[in-house]
């Protein structure tokens, strides 16, 4: 049986999610016998609630969870896993960047992966986006042996049973992703990395180009890299 739940993380991408929840509901129901579209609300000032709420009345199977203050990127992808019934957990941003047909791509070789993960080969957000996206993945290669090309693609599929052991997470910021691939990596699940299409962001702006955010992800970074050599 095809089964499978996809976590959506939300923050004020009301405009994005429009187009967004009836795609990937479509994908699951075309593509999945069982499903539940997961869509975690980090507190945006938008009009997200009152969009997620109509959808809800629309659609089966779609789970709308809000924050009463903004959490974190990480602590929102934990809130998911841990809502997800299924034993196929997938993610995915709310910006719409990604065709979610490549999902279906990815749950494919789930059977000899525990992690599925795709590549952005061609990114479609920037060559400032891409050139830290490109520091990123060398430091995490270098201090950790993170041998994927594009760790913080946010689409991946994972076989639930891994989250007994990488949860609970150090980070809720967007060190989160990496953290979940270096603990996999620590308990020898296996991982895949395939081809993903990468689309231009048509709202509002990708909170990893802010300095704020690069910066503390590098702490978490450091925090966890400290962390694991004690």
């Amino acid at each position: 049986m095809r089964d499978i739940s996809l976590i959506i993380l939300a923050y004020n991408d009301a405009d994005s999610l429009l187009n967004l929840v009836p795609d990937a509901y479509s994908v699951l129901e075309a593509n999945f016998d069982k499903f539940e579209l997961i869509v975690v609300d980090d507190c945006s000032s938008d009009n997200t609630a009152e969009m997620m709420e109509s959808f809800k009345r629309k659609y089966n199977n779609l789970v709308y969870q809000r924050n009463p203050t903004n959490k974190g990127v990480g602590y929102n992808f934990q809130k998911g896993v841990k809502l997800a019934k299924y034993r196929s957990v997938a993610y995915t941003d709310g910006d719409g960047q990604f065709n979610l047909n490549d999902l279906v791509i990815l749950y494919n070789n789930k059977d000899e992966f525990e992690v599925v993960s795709g590549n952005r080969e061609t990114r479609a957000d920037g060559i400032g986006r891409w050139a830290i996206s490109k520091v990123y993945n060398l430091l995490l290669k270098l201090l950790f042996n993170v041998k994927l090309k594009d760790t913080n693609s946010a689409l991946k599929i994972y076989r639930r049973e891994i989250f007994d052991n990488v949860l609970p997470l150090r980070s809720n910021d967007g060190f989160y992703d990496a953290e979940v691939i270096i603990k996999s990596m620590k308990y020898h699940y296996t991982i895949k990395e395939i081809p993903v299409m990468h689309y231009p962001r048509q709202f509002g702006v990708a909170n990893g180009v802010k300095w704020k955010s690069v910066l503390s992800v590098l702490k978490s970074m450091m925090y966890f890299w400290y962390g694991s050599k004690k």
